[in-house]
């Protein structure tokens, strides 16, 4: 275990109410202590100082286990747009309300000791010592086996000698650290406003979320406090990140609604998200925001977006997040496998249908016992969930052995991927030994590699902003540079390559992905000795320039949306394309992709002949629709079909088009049912 310097005891002390949270037949109860904080009163002012967010108490970059993870990013808009002009009373502007009333409910906080969520620290949580005890008082302390006195609580007797809730409690935070769980915003708002915020010299890069926010030393508010810490009666061991976590989603739950990704990242019910963050945290481990070498690493995972897929465009490294993850996870592991198996589905139904244990069970054998449907409405809307803590580690076992190194070869060892890799690479050489302004250093270091959502937060100023120009001006020259190095690899101009990369960091074409490679292995699993080496040889026979042509032309040509419901389009492209002869899609079939593609092209030429022709297409008749004119459309769409599937290099299939057709018109046309 890394050692902590020894630092000089710093202790704050300050008073307020004892109380206790006890949830029966739970192994462990929760003691809290209701208080203020402030900026005029010694040991109050300090503890303010204490109120940091997570990016100030261990950089994202640092963590190698997203079990550590905590709290979701801090927006420091909604900080200096909202909170601040509510708490100074200047809503409209410079206006103020005499009718206006400010207040905060109690900020939540919670006693680790310093060191333990990146595990530089101690591995055991502080447990309770007895103290002393006189007429006025019992005192008690909290240690680990190394650090003593992690914090004391004294409470106080009354005239009877009986003890009271009143109390005061002394934190050693030379050796604790005091993490928000809910209300980060909250207490940032104050410690801006208050100046306290500013004595960390890192925090200057937050500058000009705050251009119009100066220090008020008059301000004589006191922001309430309930700090927590936890005990357990038994032998069992204290994890305060788990409890912590249980009782953040539980908190915001009901309040601000946490981003996709960041509930995802936090919760420890779903096997889905389970699985989405044992991905995440053995990225972290292995490789964490490295750019060293020309691999996958935290960079590209947006794990910092804060904002949902629907609302908000990743920067220009990312390839995937957790909320596109936690789909992958949820389709191919619980998905129906009808829509894999039936060959002609080319969009989904529903999107919530997914809950088919048998695929899960062939993933994970020895964790099946453990995944269960809610068995009640207070578990939410999740439609599966891991039991207890013992399947939550059988799983992760499980999925680190069995699943996760296929999964990290299909991201690492993806041909159209390396151009990423490498272009990366090349961002992180230049930050190291080429650049010599100290802004696109400090942009990169904090803005990417820092891990904590920054990017979202400067993205969202005004551009006009003088005060951010010369950021805006970096986050463009770092991402056009990494733009044109990533494009040389295709010979492409990078605008070509920039739209094929956001087509795949979609939710459908991941899903399709995984489902692809989900749907291979298990059909040729008794032909191959390593089904997933064929996969990825057969796909990474697919040159760069079928890469575009599959991700920009047929994704135009086919499916012309980003619906994650349309992965089942993708899934029948790419099969197409790693195909042996007769293996997928056969000669008598109308499922293929060129089939598909001539029945978009034959409906659209049936719906402009009724429409020229001022008629409804299902009231046409054999007589309008003449075997002369159906034989031309045949004959024109099959032309263009074939030459559309050229150029992607691929031989069309010998279809019936004529058949196809004739089928199409008894589906659409009263004449022919």
């Amino acid at each position: 275990m890394k050692k902590i310097s020894s630092n000089p005891k710093r202790y704050v002390k300050v008073y307020g109410v004892l109380g206790h949270f006890e949830t029966p037949d739970s192994k462990f109860s929760v003691k809290y202590f209701s208080t203020y904080a402030n900026s005029y009163q010694d040991h109050y002012k300090d503890l303010l100082s204490e109120l940091k967010p997570m990016r100030e108490r261990v950089r994202t970059n640092e963590l190698s286990d997203l079990s550590a993870l905590l709290q979701r990013d801090l927006d420091d808009l909604r900080v200096s747009n909202g909170l601040i002009p509510y708490l100074v009373n200047k809503i409209r502007g410079n206006e103020h309300n005499p009718n206006h009333i400010a207040f905060f409910p109690a900020i939540l906080v919670a006693l680790i000791p310093k060191g333990y969520i990146s595990r530089t620290g101690p591995s055991d949580y502080p447990k309770l010592h007895e103290g002393l005890e006189d007429d006025a008082q019992i005192s008690f302390t909290y240690e680990t086996e190394e650090r003593h006195d992690c914090w004391r609580l004294e409470q106080f007797k009354d005239e009877n000698g009986d003890v009271t809730p009143l109390a005061s409690l002394s934190i050693d935070f030379s050796i604790t650290d005091a993490i928000v769980l809910d209300g980060q915003h909250r207490a940032n708002a104050f410690r801006v406003l208050t100046g306290s915020f500013w004595e960390n010299k890192e925090n200057q890069i937050y500058g000009p979320f705050y251009k119009e926010v100066e220090a008020d030393e008059t301000y004589k508010s006191d922001l309430p406090l309930t700090i927590i810490w936890f005990e357990s009666d038994s032998e069992q061991v204290v994890d305060p990140r788990y409890i912590s976590r249980e009782l953040f989603v539980a908190v915001n739950n009901n309040a601000r609604l946490i981003s996709k990704s960041r509930l995802v990242l936090l919760n420890d019910k779903d096997p889905s998200a389970l699985i989405t963050r044992f991905w995440y945290s053995k990225v972290a481990e292995e490789h964490s925001f490295s750019c060293d070498t020309p691999s996958l690493n935290m960079l590209h995972m947006g794990f910092d977006v804060n904002r949902d897929l629907r609302n908000s465009r990743s920067h220009i490294f990312t390839l995937t997040e957790p909320e596109i993850i936690y789909d992958v996870v949820d389709w191919l592991y619980f998905g129906p496998v009808r829509y894999t198996n039936e060959l002609d589905k080319y969009k989904v139904a529903r999107q919530r249908d997914r809950f088919d244990t048998s695929v899960f069970k062939y993933y994970f054998p020895n964790s099946g016992k453990y995944v269960r449907a809610p068995e009640s409405d207070y578990e939410g809307e999740e439609t599966k969930l891991v039991s207890d803590i013992e399947g939550v580690e059988v799983l992760k076992e499980e999925f680190e052995r069995l699943c996760y190194p296929d999964l990290k070869r299909l991201f690492e060892e993806l041909s159209f991927l390396q151009p990423h890799y490498a272009a990366t690479h090349s961002i992180g050489k230049q930050r190291k030994y080429d650049w010599d302004s100290v802004g696109l250093k400090e942009v990169w270091d904090q803005l990417y590699i820092g891990g904590e959502g920054l990017y979202y937060g400067i993205k969202h100023l005004d551009p006009s902003d003088p005060r951010i120009k010369d950021v805006l001006d970096n986050i463009k020259t770092i991402e056009s540079e990494f733009s044109a190095i990533r494009a040389s690899f295709f010979c492409k101009p990078p605008n070509i390559v920039d739209e094929a990369y956001r087509s795949f960091t979609t939710k459908a074409f991941q899903v399709a992905y995984f489902k692809t490679y989900g749907d291979f292995v298990r059909r040729v699993v008794n032909l191959y000795n390593d089904p997933l080496e064929e996969f990825l040889t057969r796909l990474n026979a697919v040159t760069l320039d079928q890469w575009l042509f599959i991700l920009i032309d047929f994704r135009k040509e086919l499916i012309s949306t980003v619906d994650p419901k349309t992965w089942p389009a993708y899934h029948k492209i790419l099969l197409r394309f790693i195909q042996k002869e007769g293996e997928f899609f056969h000669n008598e079939l109308n499922a293929s992709p060129e089939a598909e593609l001539f029945k978009k092209y034959f409906l659209n030429r049936c719906y402009k002949f009724a429409d020229d022709s001022g008629r409804i297409l299902s009231d046409m008749t054999k007589e309008e629709l003449s075997a002369d004119i159906l034989n031309q459309w045949v004959e024109d769409i099959k032309g263009r079909v074939i030459k559309f599937m050229k150029e992607g290099g691929l031989e069309t299939l010998d279809l019936d088009f004529y058949g196809n057709a004739l089928q199409i018109l008894k589906d659409k046309v009263n004449a022919w049912s």
